[in-house]
């Protein structure tokens, strides 16, 4: 799923000031993923960051 939406995901995350997992999980439920997945792996990608 996430290869699916690799790209997109790394266009929003260029232009986050905030690195907050709400603002990417929102994304990704605009981009078709549910809920569940979206917030998993919002989660992952802040954690990533930090």
């Amino acid at each position: 799923m996430v290869r699916r939406y690799a790209h997109r995901l790394a266009n929003f995350l260029d232009t986050l000031e905030v690195w907050a997992a709400q603002p990417v999980m929102l994304a990704l439920m605009r981009f078709g993923l549910p809920y569940g997945e979206a917030e998993t792996i919002a989660v992952a990608v802040t954690l990533l960051v930090r």
